[in-house]
């Protein structure tokens, strides 16, 4: 292992200002979107040799995939297209291709269809690694300019060594919670050639904040989920849906395209395939239900009560 490398690694405090660093905190915020963007769309019908999961993560990273039948079996794959598309450029051949390369056979529009991400058929995930770099960029401008209210200053000392050590060891004292002790003349030597610069950055950390809801909102937009930006003021119902109308036509776009897919696979193959906007409806007719429950039995006890009064 290299001398940086042992200097600069994980365990060493000065990791975080790496470039090693920066991209592993972009990385979590891919990670995140992709998660949402793989959460949000619902299916119901598949096969059971289909894979939900990695149809979605096929159409997040490929933009393209298939479900196709071989052997009597229904898979959800990879889609490569052969050969040159019809006139309303689909394509008329193409292979079916799992992970590890298996299965891998041949497929045209009598054993199965073909299925895009969006209407452009490109893939989501590199304008999502582009939001995860500007997030990402928003933290570590954050973390920066905490670190300068924290060390406002700086020392300009002589490079003799001497001055250049004692200059090191008394911010690391002062900024540790230690006192500084230093012998008399060296303080005093110290003091007659020192400088301090005053580094005077304002804090701006709820502009970041701000510009990190921004583009929280943009994210939202692209894929298609509710957001609100940040307002002071109460909004009134028609703001409200004109703000959600961008998000849902981002919406329609990947639904419309998924739908298109199925219908086909229920004309052609007699399927019953059908694709929703993902919503948690078990937790939500849980919650209905038991608010039911709950005002029929507060009225009971309502009911009641009167006539217990009326009895005493």
């Amino acid at each position: 292992m290299s001398r940086r490398s042992k200097r600069h690694g994980k365990n060493d405090p000065r990791y975080w200002q790496s470039a090693a660093y920066n991209q592993e905190l972009a990385l979590i915020y891919e990670d995140w979107l992709m998660g949402l963007a793989l959460s949000r769309f619902r299916w119901e019908g598949l096969p059971e040799t289909c894979n939900e999961r990695y149809l979605e993560w096929t159409l997040l990273t490929e933009g393209v995939a298939t479900i196709a039948k071989k052997d009597g079996n229904w898979y959800s794959l990879q889609a490569i297209q052969q050969g040159q598309p019809n006139k309303y450029d689909l394509p008329q051949r193409w292979r079916a291709m799992g992970q590890a390369g298996k299965p891998n056979f041949g497929c045209n529009w009598s054993n199965g269809v073909v299925l895009y991400d969006n209407l452009m058929r490109t893939p989501l995930l590199w304008k999502l690694s582009v939001f995860a770099r500007r997030l990402a960029l928003c933290d570590r401008t954050f973390d920066i300019n905490l670190l300068q209210q924290h060390k406002p200053v700086a020392l300009a000392v002589d490079e003799n060594g001497v001055e250049e050590l004692d200059g090191i060891q008394i911010f690391k004292q002062l900024y540790g919670g230690e006192p500084a002790i230093l012998g008399t003349k060296r303080l005093k030597t110290l003091a007659e050639s020192v400088s301090v610069l005053n580094l005077n950055v304002p804090f701006i950390g709820e502009e970041i904040q701000t510009a990190q809801g921004n583009i929280w909102t943009q994210v939202y937009t692209l894929l298609g989920i509710d957001s609100l930006t940040q307002k002071s003021e109460r909004m009134i119902e028609d703001e409200v849906t004109s703000l959600q109308s961008p998000s849902e036509l981002n919406r329609y776009n990947p639904l419309k395209a998924r739908r298109e897919a199925a219908d086909k696979l229920n004309e052609r193959f007699g399927l019953n395939v059908h694709v929703y906007w993902a919503s948690e409806w078990e937790s939500a007719n849980y919650d209905y239900t038991h608010k039911l429950e709950r005002m029929a039995d507060d009225e009971l006890l309502g009911g009641n009560e009167p006539d217990t009064l009326a009895m005493g």
